[in-house]
Protein backbone atom coordinates (compact mmCIF):
# COMPACT_ATOMS: atom_id res chain seq x y z
CA UNK A 1 0.00 0.00 0.00
CA UNK A 2 1.16 3.61 -0.86
CA UNK A 3 1.33 5.89 1.87
CA UNK A 4 -0.13 9.36 0.50
CA UNK A 5 -0.63 12.72 2.31
CA UNK A 6 -2.01 16.16 1.15
CA UNK A 7 -2.00 19.21 3.40
CA UNK A 8 -3.73 21.78 1.98
CA UNK A 9 -6.20 24.48 4.23
CA UNK A 10 -9.03 24.07 1.66
CA UNK A 11 -11.02 21.54 2.38
CA UNK A 12 -12.50 21.25 -0.67
CA UNK A 13 -8.94 20.74 -2.45
CA UNK A 14 -8.23 18.10 -0.27
CA UNK A 15 -11.36 16.16 -0.75
CA UNK A 16 -11.00 16.97 -4.90
CA UNK A 17 -7.57 15.76 -4.42
CA UNK A 18 -8.24 12.62 -2.74
CA UNK A 19 -10.80 11.09 -5.11
CA UNK A 20 -8.48 11.85 -7.92
CA UNK A 21 -5.63 9.89 -6.26
CA UNK A 22 -8.10 6.91 -5.37
CA UNK A 23 -9.79 6.88 -8.88
CA UNK A 24 -6.37 6.17 -10.43
CA UNK A 25 -5.22 3.76 -7.77
CA UNK A 26 -9.01 2.14 -8.88
CA UNK A 27 -7.50 2.53 -12.55
CA UNK A 28 -4.26 0.82 -12.02
CA UNK A 29 -5.28 -2.03 -9.57
CA UNK A 30 -3.32 -0.50 -6.83
CA UNK A 31 -4.08 0.50 -2.79
CA UNK A 32 -3.43 4.00 -1.75
CA UNK A 33 -3.87 4.83 1.48
CA UNK A 34 -4.62 9.40 1.40
CA UNK A 35 -4.91 11.35 4.49
CA UNK A 36 -5.70 14.90 4.48
CA UNK A 37 -4.11 17.67 7.03
CA UNK A 38 -5.51 21.13 7.12
CA UNK A 39 -2.90 23.04 8.98
CA UNK A 40 1.37 22.53 8.03
CA UNK A 41 1.24 22.04 12.10
CA UNK A 42 -0.94 19.75 12.02
CA UNK A 43 1.34 17.42 9.61
CA UNK A 44 4.12 18.92 11.39
CA UNK A 45 3.29 17.33 14.60
CA UNK A 46 2.39 14.18 12.41
CA UNK A 47 5.56 13.60 10.88
CA UNK A 48 7.95 14.83 13.94
CA UNK A 49 5.73 11.46 15.10
CA UNK A 50 7.85 8.88 13.40
CA UNK A 51 5.15 8.57 10.60
CA UNK A 52 5.78 9.43 6.97
CA UNK A 53 4.00 9.55 3.67
CA UNK A 54 5.66 8.13 0.32
CA UNK A 55 4.02 11.02 -1.85
CA UNK A 56 3.28 14.29 -0.30
CA UNK A 57 1.34 16.63 -2.16
CA UNK A 58 1.64 20.04 -0.11
CA UNK A 59 0.34 23.45 -0.32
CA UNK A 60 2.82 26.24 0.30
CA UNK A 61 0.37 29.28 1.82
CA UNK A 62 -0.62 27.35 4.93
CA UNK A 63 -1.86 28.18 8.60
CA UNK A 64 0.74 28.11 11.08
CA UNK A 65 3.98 26.47 9.45
CA UNK A 66 3.69 27.12 5.62
CA UNK A 67 4.86 24.59 3.24
CA UNK A 68 8.02 25.64 2.08
CA UNK A 69 8.85 25.47 6.15
CA UNK A 70 7.29 21.98 6.05
CA UNK A 71 9.84 20.65 3.42
CA UNK A 72 12.63 22.29 5.09
CA UNK A 73 11.81 19.97 8.38
CA UNK A 74 11.35 17.15 6.32
CA UNK A 75 14.74 17.52 4.35
CA UNK A 76 16.57 19.11 6.96
CA UNK A 77 15.01 18.32 10.58
CA UNK A 78 14.25 14.73 9.74
CA UNK A 79 16.57 13.97 7.36
CA UNK A 80 14.32 12.54 4.63
CA UNK A 81 15.11 12.39 1.62
CA UNK A 82 13.02 9.33 0.58
CA UNK A 83 9.34 11.34 0.47
CA UNK A 84 8.52 12.36 -2.67
CA UNK A 85 6.85 16.22 -2.56
CA UNK A 86 4.91 17.89 -4.90
CA UNK A 87 3.86 21.24 -4.04
CA UNK A 88 0.60 22.56 -5.19
CA UNK A 89 -0.18 26.51 -5.16
CA UNK A 90 -2.20 29.64 -6.80
CA UNK A 91 1.21 31.15 -7.41
CA UNK A 92 4.54 30.61 -9.45
CA UNK A 93 6.20 32.91 -7.47
CA UNK A 94 7.59 30.56 -5.13
CA UNK A 95 9.53 28.37 -7.36
CA UNK A 96 12.85 29.28 -6.33
CA UNK A 97 12.28 28.76 -2.62
CA UNK A 98 11.27 25.51 -3.41
CA UNK A 99 14.57 24.25 -5.12
CA UNK A 100 16.10 23.65 -1.62
CA UNK A 101 13.55 21.21 -0.45
CA UNK A 102 14.14 19.02 -3.62
CA UNK A 103 10.55 18.78 -4.65
CA UNK A 104 9.50 16.34 -7.28
CA UNK A 105 6.73 18.64 -9.09
CA UNK A 106 5.04 21.89 -8.92
CA UNK A 107 1.45 21.82 -9.84
CA UNK A 108 -0.75 24.94 -9.93
CA UNK A 109 -3.89 25.56 -9.16
CA UNK A 110 -6.85 25.02 -9.73
CA UNK A 111 -6.33 21.70 -10.02
CA UNK A 112 -6.53 19.58 -12.69
CA UNK A 113 -6.99 15.53 -12.90
CA UNK A 114 -4.72 15.39 -16.14
CA UNK A 115 -2.09 16.75 -14.82
CA UNK A 116 -2.65 14.78 -11.28
CA UNK A 117 -2.22 11.71 -13.26
CA UNK A 118 0.15 13.08 -15.19
CA UNK A 119 2.26 13.64 -11.90
CA UNK A 120 1.60 10.33 -10.59
CA UNK A 121 2.84 8.43 -13.73
CA UNK A 122 5.75 10.57 -13.35
CA UNK A 123 6.20 9.47 -9.89
CA UNK A 124 5.80 5.77 -10.62
CA UNK A 125 8.24 5.99 -13.79
CA UNK A 126 10.60 7.85 -11.02
CA UNK A 127 9.95 5.15 -8.33
CA UNK A 128 10.48 2.48 -10.79
CA UNK A 129 13.91 3.26 -12.34
CA UNK A 130 15.45 4.12 -8.73
CA UNK A 131 14.01 0.44 -7.66
CA UNK A 132 17.32 -0.36 -9.89
CA UNK A 133 20.73 -0.79 -7.89
CA UNK A 134 24.12 0.14 -8.76
CA UNK A 135 26.05 -3.05 -7.96
CA UNK A 136 29.72 -3.60 -7.43
CA UNK A 137 32.29 -6.16 -5.21
CA UNK A 138 34.56 -4.71 -1.99
CA UNK A 139 36.68 -7.52 -0.61
CA UNK A 140 35.22 -10.54 -2.08
CA UNK A 141 31.41 -8.93 -1.22
CA UNK A 142 28.27 -7.83 -3.04
CA UNK A 143 26.60 -4.50 -2.82
CA UNK A 144 23.59 -3.64 -4.26
CA UNK A 145 22.95 0.65 -3.35
CA UNK A 146 19.45 1.57 -4.76
CA UNK A 147 20.06 4.56 -7.26
CA UNK A 148 17.56 6.30 -5.22
CA UNK A 149 19.79 6.77 -2.43
CA UNK A 150 23.02 7.51 -3.76
CA UNK A 151 23.98 11.40 -3.62
CA UNK A 152 27.00 11.14 -6.19
CA UNK A 153 29.82 9.19 -6.71
CA UNK A 154 33.64 10.77 -6.08
CA UNK A 155 37.14 8.92 -8.39
CA UNK A 156 39.62 9.20 -6.26
CA UNK A 157 42.41 7.41 -7.71
CA UNK A 158 41.16 3.68 -8.63
CA UNK A 159 38.51 3.64 -6.47
CA UNK A 160 34.96 4.85 -6.57
CA UNK A 161 33.53 6.82 -3.40
CA UNK A 162 29.97 6.19 -3.08
CA UNK A 163 28.11 8.57 -1.40
CA UNK A 164 24.38 7.54 0.01
CA UNK A 165 21.92 8.71 2.20
CA UNK A 166 23.20 6.09 4.83
CA UNK A 167 26.92 6.19 4.72
CA UNK A 168 29.86 6.09 2.23
CA UNK A 169 30.72 2.90 0.35
CA UNK A 170 34.01 2.28 -1.85
CA UNK A 171 34.95 -0.01 -4.85
CA UNK A 172 37.97 -0.53 -7.49
CA UNK A 173 36.47 1.19 -10.36
CA UNK A 174 36.35 3.94 -13.29
CA UNK A 175 33.49 6.89 -13.03
CA UNK A 176 33.11 6.63 -16.55
CA UNK A 177 32.04 2.74 -16.08
CA UNK A 178 29.97 3.92 -13.80
CA UNK A 179 27.96 6.56 -15.35
CA UNK A 180 26.98 4.01 -18.61
CA UNK A 181 25.25 1.78 -15.57
CA UNK A 182 22.96 5.38 -13.90
CA UNK A 183 20.07 6.68 -15.64
CA UNK A 184 21.66 9.83 -17.68
CA UNK A 185 18.57 11.92 -16.80
CA UNK A 186 18.77 11.52 -13.07
CA UNK A 187 22.73 11.27 -12.94
CA UNK A 188 25.21 14.18 -13.96
CA UNK A 189 28.95 14.41 -14.53
CA UNK A 190 29.67 17.62 -13.03
CA UNK A 191 33.95 17.12 -12.86
CA UNK A 192 35.69 13.74 -14.46
CA UNK A 193 35.89 13.19 -10.41
CA UNK A 194 32.14 13.40 -9.50
CA UNK A 195 28.98 12.17 -10.83
CA UNK A 196 26.12 13.46 -8.61
CA UNK A 197 22.31 12.79 -8.07
CA UNK A 198 20.05 15.28 -9.48
CA UNK A 199 17.81 15.30 -7.02
CA UNK A 200 19.91 16.10 -4.41
CA UNK A 201 21.30 19.14 -5.71
CA UNK A 202 20.67 21.59 -2.62
CA UNK A 203 21.86 24.89 -4.25
CA UNK A 204 24.38 25.88 -7.01
CA UNK A 205 26.98 28.18 -8.70
CA UNK A 206 28.26 28.51 -11.94
CA UNK A 207 31.63 26.89 -10.31
CA UNK A 208 30.31 24.45 -7.23
CA UNK A 209 27.14 22.45 -6.44
CA UNK A 210 25.83 22.30 -3.00
CA UNK A 211 24.49 18.65 -2.34
CA UNK A 212 21.98 17.63 0.34
CA UNK A 213 24.85 16.28 2.67
CA UNK A 214 26.73 19.73 2.83
CA UNK A 215 29.20 18.22 0.57
CA UNK A 216 30.42 21.09 -1.62
CA UNK A 217 31.49 19.91 -5.50
CA UNK A 218 33.92 21.77 -8.01
CA UNK A 219 31.94 22.20 -11.28
CA UNK A 220 34.74 21.64 -14.12
CA UNK A 221 35.28 24.35 -16.48
CA UNK A 222 34.44 21.83 -19.53
CA UNK A 223 31.22 20.97 -17.48
CA UNK A 224 29.68 24.03 -16.47
CA UNK A 225 27.43 25.01 -19.86
CA UNK A 226 26.08 21.15 -19.32
CA UNK A 227 25.36 21.51 -15.95
CA UNK A 228 24.10 25.15 -15.57
CA UNK A 229 21.62 23.97 -18.43
CA UNK A 230 20.37 21.10 -17.19
CA UNK A 231 19.79 22.53 -13.79
CA UNK A 232 18.14 25.61 -15.09
CA UNK A 233 15.84 23.50 -17.16
CA UNK A 234 15.06 21.24 -13.90
CA UNK A 235 14.00 24.73 -12.47
CA UNK A 236 11.74 26.01 -15.07
CA UNK A 237 10.37 22.68 -15.00
CA UNK A 238 9.22 23.23 -11.61
CA UNK A 239 8.57 27.13 -11.81
CA UNK A 240 5.86 26.00 -14.56
CA UNK A 241 4.17 22.98 -12.70
CA UNK A 242 5.35 21.05 -15.63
Amino acid sequence: MLNIAICDDEKETCEELKEILLNHASRNLMSYHVESFYTGTDLSEYLMNNNRADILFLDIALPGVDGINVGKLIRNTIGDEQTVIVYISSSKSYALELFQNRPFDFVIKPLEEEKIVSVMDKIFRFLGKNAAFLEFRNKGKLYKIPYKDILYLQSEKRKIKVVTVKGVKEYYGKLNEAETMLPADTFLKIHKSYLINSCFVETYTYEQITMADGSVLNVSQLQRPCVRKKILESERSRKNGD
